[in-house]
Parts: C-alpha cells; sequence; structure tokens
C-alpha cells in the first residue's frame, strides 16, 4: 500500500512539474518508476522498522498493543506523507527534492507561523489532497488492524523462540532495503545518477529518503587530485590589493530576491526593470556573470563572504558554519567601519540572522526592528518599498564609514503587489514579472532617497541577485547555465571612471575582492573569488545535486559524480545540449579540480582567513 501512495505521489510530482522534465517520455518515466522502487522500498522500511519491531515484541501480548503499533504506524507515514506530497510544489522553487535542511523551517523563529497560511491559501489543492489519501490509509488500515488475531497463550520459551525468529527476518530485510541492496555502501541521493541523468534525479528518490539520507550533515572529503601545494598554486586564495591608499568609502551591498538577468534589459524577453536599466548605463556593469547557488541560503554567503555552498546544504547549516570566514564585516571591521544587514523577513528567515552574527554584522535589522505592522505583505515580512525607504533613514543614523548588506523580499513567490500597484506596473507573461517591477520600483524610491543623504556620495554600491527565478519565460534561462545568470553592477555616484561593462566571466564570490580591490583594502586576505579590476582567471563555479558547473571563457565543464565530464562551447549552444571534444578539457577539469581540492582542504582545516 505504501509502495502504491509513492508510485501515485511520483505521477503527481512528474505531472505538476512537467516543464522540468521535458525530455522524459511516457516509456522513460515507467523506467524511472522501477527504478524507484529501490529508493521507495528504503524509505519505508527506514520509516517503518520501529512499527515492526514494536508489533513482534508485543504480538503476545492483549489486543490493545495492537492500537498502539497501528496509530505509531499511522503516524509516523502521514508525517512521511505531508513532506512528500509538499515537494509537488516546492521543487518549482527548489529544484530538487527536499533535504534535511528543510526541517529548520520548523524551528526558524517566526518563519512557519507567517508563511504557512499563505502557502495554505495558494496551494489548497495539495492539503485538500494530503486530508483524502491519509483518511483511506487511515480507513484501510483501521480495518485491515481489526482483523489481527494476537499469538495464542504459549509457554515463555515458545514465546521467546517465536519473537525471536521474526526478528532475525525482518531486521535482515530492514538492513537489506534500507541500504538499497548488498553493495558495499548504503545508497544515497548521489547513486540515483546512476541510472538517470542528473536532472531526472528528482523524479527516482522520495522525499523521505532524500530527508532520512540527508540527516547527518557529513564533513566533506578532501580529495587527493595533486599535492595539495599545487592545488593552492592554481587557485590562489591570498589576495592583496594594497596598490594605494585606503579609500573609506562607505560599501551598499544590495541583494534582490530572484532578479534573473532575464528580467532586465541583459535578457532576451522584454525588461521589467527600467530604473536598474538605466542604473547600469551609469555604473560598471558585468554583463556575464553567474550565481553560485540557486537559494538564498547559498546566495548570500556568496556575496557577503566570497563563500560558495559546494555541498548539498548550504553554508550557514552545513558542519562548517562555526567556521572562522571572511566576510565584509571582519575584513572591515578593524578600520572603523560600521555593518549592518538589513532583511524586511521575520527575525530567524534563512537564519541570515544566524550568519550575519557569525559573519561579524553588528546589527541585523528585520521584520522585528522595523516594528510597524502594517506594511507587513501577509507572506514574508515587509513590502520592499517602505522597507528600504527605512533603510534610508537607519543608514542616517549609522557611524561612517559603514558596510552594509540589503536584501529585499517581495521578488519572491507567492509574488504579491501592494493593491495601490496592482495596475500600475506591467503584468507580463509570468506571475513573477510584476513582482520584479515592483522591486525595480522600489529600488528607484531608494536611490531617489538615498541620492539625498550626505553618506551618498562616498559610497559605493554593488547590486546583484541572491539567485535566479525558478520562473523563465525563454529555454536560455532555464538551462543548466542559464538559470544561474544574474546582473552584477558597481555604481559609484561620483566616480566617472566607474563605468561601462566587464564582459569576462564573473560570479557572485567575486564581489568581495572585487570591492576591496576597488578600496584598495591595506592588507592581504582569504577570497577564493577573482577581482574583476583584476582578471587574472576569470571563471565561474556552481553545484547542485551532484554535478559540478565551471564556467570559463566560452567554455562550461559539467562535472557529474565527480566521474562523467561533459564540455561543451556555449557560445554557439547556449544551452549546453551538445557536448563537444576539445584539447581546453583537461585544462578546465584540472582548474575545477584545483578549486574542489583547495575549498574542502580549508574548510576542513578551517584554514579561511
Amino acid at each position: 500500500m505504501l509502495l502504491a501512495i509513492f508510485a501515485i505521489s511520483r505521477v503527481v510530482f512528474f505531472t505538476i512539474n512537467h516543464n522540468s522534465f521535458k525530455d522524459v517520455s511516457c516509456l522513460s518515466f515507467l523506467k524511472i518508476c522501477g527504478y524507484a522502487l529501490r529508493y521507495d522500498l528504503s524509505a519505508i522500511w527506514a520509516l517503518n522498522v520501529l512499527y515492526f519491531i514494536v508489533g513482534i515484541l508485543f504480538l503476545h501480548r492483549n489486543p490493545s498493543w495492537f492500537r498502539y503499533a497501528f496509530y505509531l504506524f499511522i503516524t509516523i507515514n502521514s508525517i512521511a506523507f505531508a513532506f512528500e506530497f509538499s515537494d509537488w510544489i516546492y521543487f518549482k522553487f527548489n529544484f530538487k527534492r527536499a533535504t534535511a535542511d528543510v526541517l529548520l523551517f520548523f524551528t526558524r523563529k517566526g518563519d512557519s507561523l507567517s508563511i504557512l497560511p499563505g502557502l495554505f491559501k495558494d496551494y489548497w489543492y495539495i492539503l485538500v489532497a494530503y486530508i483524502a489519501i491519509v483518511n483511506v490509509f487511515y480507513k484501510i488500515n483501521n480495518r485491515w488492524t481489526k482483523a489481527l488475531v494476537p499469538l495464542v497463550d504459549t509457554s515463555v520459551y515458545q514465546k521467546i523462540l517465536h519473537i525471536a525468529f521474526h526478528l532475525v527476518w525482518i531486521s535482515g530485510i530492514a538492513i537489506i532495503a534500507i541500504r538499497g541492496g548488498l553493495q558495499y555502501v548504503p545508497i544515497g541521493v548521489r547513486n540515483a545518477v546512476q541510472v538517470v541523468d542528473n536532472k531526472e534525479v528528482p523524479l527516482v528518490i522520495n522525499t523521505p529518503f532524500s530527508i532520512i539520507t540527508t540527516l547527518q550533515n557529513q564533513f566533506l572529503e578532501t580529495p587527493a587530485y595533486r599535492h595539495i601545494a599545487v592545488a593552492q598554486a592554481d587557485v590562489n586564495t591570498h589576495k592583496n590589493y594594497a596598490s594605494g591608499s585606503f579609500k573609506k568609502m562607505n560599501v551598499v551591498v544590495i541583494m534582490l530576491e530572484s532578479f534573473s538577468k532575464e528580467f532586465t534589459s541583459l535578457g532576451i524577453s522584454p525588461s521589467y526593470t527600467p530604473f536598474l536599466d538605466s542604473l547600469m548605463q551609469q555604473g560598471l556593469l558585468c554583463n556575464n556573470a553567474f550565481a553560485n547557488g540557486l537559494h538564498s541560503a547559498e546566495g548570500i554567503p556568496a556575496v557577503l563572504s566570497g563563500m560558495p555552498s559546494l555541498m548539498d546544504e548550504a553554508i550557514p547549516v552545513s558542519p562548517y558554519s562555526t567556521n572562522t570566514m571572511p566576510s565584509f564585516a571582519n575584513l572591515l571591521s578593524p578600520y572603523g567601519y560600521t555593518s549592518y544587514f538589513f532583511h524586511g523577513g521575520t527575525n530567524g528567515t534563512m537564519s541570515f540572522d544566524v550568519y550575519t552574527a557569525a559573519a561579524g554584522f553588528q546589527k541585523y535589522f528585520g521584520r522585528t526592528e522595523y516594528d510597524h505592522e502594517a506594511d507587513y505583505d501577509g507572506n514574508w515580512g515587509i513590502w520592499d518599498a517602505p522597507f528600504l525607504q527605512r533603510v534610508v533613514k537607519e543608514l542616517n543614523n549609522v557611524k561612517q564609514p559603514f558596510i552594509s548588506g540589503v536584501f529585499t523580499l517581495s521578488s519572491h513567490p507567492p509574488y504579491a503587489v501592494p493593491d495601490s500597484l496592482k495596475n500600475k506596473l506591467p503584468v507580463g507573461l509570468l506571475p513573477a514579472h510584476q513582482a520584479i517591477a515592483y522591486t525595480d520600483f522600489a529600488l528607484r524610491q531608494f536611490f531617489e532617497a538615498a541620492a539625498q543623504q550626505s553618506w551618498y556620495a562616498n559610497t559605493l554600491f554593488v547590486i546583484t541577485a541572491d539567485h535566479t527565478s525558478p520562473l523563465s519565460a525563454h529555454p536560455y534561462y532555464r538551462s543548466e547555465i542559464g538559470q544561474y545568470s544574474i546582473p552584477i553592477l558597481y555604481y559609484a555616484p561620483n566616480d566617472a571612471h566607474l563605468k561601462g561593462q566587464v564582459s569576462a566571466v564573473t560570479q557572485q564570490i567575486d564581489i568581495l575582492p572585487s570591492v576591496l580591490d576597488y578600496l584598495h583594502y591595506p592588507k592581504p586576505f582569504y577570497a577564493l573569488g577573482n577581482s574583476i579590476f583584476h582578471p587574472s582567471h576569470p571563471f565561474a563555479i556552481a553545484y547542485f545535486n551532484q554535478q559540478y558547473v565551471w564556467i570559463e571563457n566560452d567554455f562550461v565543464l559539467k562535472w557529474i559524480q565527480e566521474s562523467d565530464q561533459y564540455l561543451f562551447d556555449k557560445s554557439t549552444d547556449s544551452t549546453c545540449l551538445k557536448p563537444i571534444q576539445h584539447k581546453q578539457s583537461d585544462s578546465l577539469l584540472r582548474h575545477l579540480q584545483s578549486f574542489i581540492q583547495v575549498y574542502r582542504n580549508d574548510l576542513n582545516k578551517n584554514a579561511m582567513k
């Protein structure tokens, strides 16, 4: 019965998210369902092994034990169904099955209480389906349980033999099923890549399996692709830009929620960001920029600390969350900088308050500090327009020089827009378009207000996205390369030389070294990225679902499961569908391996200082 429910869920999951699996035919899907049995059985046995043990140990007692076992069985599996069914929709925004870090959703301060009502309202049909299936599940199992009969009264010796016999064979089946077979290493999410393409992994596994197998965050093993000194020489993490007098300018790093390159004038589709487009003409624009991840919890550390999350969980919720890492706040604080992080979300959202505290930011300013619930959007936090106005007022009271991180939120699902602006902003083809236009409107108001302040003229602004949007109207931006394409803009109102365009490949982790280079930071510091002002080796890296993506010049290298590699020329194959053979393949793989080796080595040794 449980296998049937997981199978039905997989069909629904595939149907709802068919746009993400357009290359999967009906025949291919049937094969995938066959592969999925291994993962479904693993999850089912992991979830219910306690139920079987309880049943065996207490089967000989009075019938009331049947009821205890029955309710245990119903409760455990109903919780599993809740996570499984939620991924029907959650996948649209996450692009993978939920992992153990989704459990943090229920422990973050205010998140579940503020967000769940809106989710239930928007996706009520998922809740109805869940209630209906659990109800049927309960009734059928209740009927079967009533039909069970406890063991007849026998001698203690016979009872012990009976229990021992059943424990042995049940335990044997459970161990084999949970491990996914008799192979040396138990199966995990990574094994699905062995039977299907990387993008089809979410169809093979199920959500309970994904959560269970990622419950224990494990430290990354440091590979030995080459001698570590050789890898370190290849990567060069120690930067030094003390080439002139230190410019103690204010720095404001604005991270726009889900601002794909596609939505701006840099994209193929119509632009929904007229103000940002105009600002791009006044600053230094990186038109070949990429995000290092697909989620906010990955994007914020990449921008503010220069740290990509090249693992299955984001840095702030990984075993390395307590490591000493570089950040704007930590590096600039010794030079008298005041540091703030602004985000209008409920305090505790995505653990940003925890991350920014660990990164050395002196103050976190969220929904609680904003303290005016009339501007609450009913979903995520404070509307962007009033919140950004408040940021200006707060910065007026901050001691200069300051470093400030500002993260918007309104361009996030469910893409709500204030009623007063719904008829004034373009609607577009996608639900995200009007929300993007609203945040651009809020950004315009922010700069108009900031331009009137005394600190504005001595400020460097950096504008980028935390990651791209899960929605796209063009195939390129749904591809495994386009889904990382974002704008990055450096703008200083009083610097006429900070203008033009940078066409070299750049990424989020380049922002920290680029800003410090611009300021002529007076000491050496650790950085995995490179300054755009000293582009010795431009590249971009991303990791998702056991796949690394390395972008260098016009070449894109995909390295799956640290074994299979595919090279593409994005100048002629923008969606990277046609692998090529080229002499650059070995060179790119060497660069990627060196980066991974140094990254893991320094994480494990807490050496990112």
